[in-house]
């Protein structure tokens, strides 16, 4: 047994384990491989060698009982594979379905980009407005300060112009006054003229009368 794992490698046993497969296969291939060429090889270095029966018949029981050994191993084997294959299966699957998640992440993630975009030129837009919006209130605010000045301005005129018109009331109202005073003064003047006027008139008439009086009485004093 010592000889059979330190003995130089044969043709036979380099012809089988010369291709490369899955490795499941290859381990299989290669332990029914690796035991058929030594059991060959074996088997014509014992009888080269000399070695009896009897030990050659020990052997093939050792061997008996390897490969019962090497049967179970590979029966477990063969369940562990079988497992094995259930969940790459399972893993298959899952992939499967993680792919189809990450087409669907890749198009989300792409209308993501494309709004993103539309959002940016929104922003942009939106900026330029604000701007345009920004100066228009400052002119605004200088044309409204300007407003604000000339009320101040008018406001102050519009009190002088109160005032003077006050002012011009209170000169109306005493003249006014001054012109009814002047309009009771002169007509007592027209109503003492009058009187005076039928005064002279009594007199201017007392006077005829006396005129003629005088007249008279010269006369008679001249008969």
């Amino acid at each position: 047994m010592t000889y059979l794992f330190t003995a130089p490698t044969c043709g036979r046993l380099e012809k089988g384990l010369g291709k490369q497969r899955r490795p499941t296969q290859m381990r299989r291939l290669m332990v029914r491989r690796l035991i058929r060429v030594c059991a060959v090889c074996l088997k014509e270095f014992l009888f080269d060698s000399g070695m009896k029966k009897a030990t050659f018949d020990t052997y093939l029981r050792y061997e008996d009982t390897y490969l019962r050994y090497e049967h179970t191993y590979l029966r477990y084997e063969d369940i562990y594979l079988r497992y094995e294959d259930t969940y790459l299966r399972y893993e298959h699957t899952y992939l499967r379905y993680e792919d189809i998640y990450l087409r669907y992440e890749d198009t989300y993630l792409r209308y993501e980009d494309i709004y993103l975009q539309y959002e940016h030129t929104y922003l942009r837009y939106e900026d330029v407005y604000l701007r345009y919006e920004h100066t228009y209130i400052r002119y605004d605010d200088i044309y409204l300060r300007y407003e604000h000045t000339y009320l101040r301005n008018e406001d102050i005129y519009l009190r002088y112009e109160d005032t003077y018109l006050r002012y011009e009331d209170i000169y109306l109202r005493y003249e006014y006054t001054y012109l009814r005073y002047e309009d009771i003064y002169l007509r007592y003047e027209h109503t003492y003229l009058w009187y005076e006027d039928i005064y002279l008139r009594y007199e201017d008439t007392y006077l005829r009368y006396e005129y003629t009086y005088l007249r008279y009485e010269e006369v008679l004093q001249a008969i």
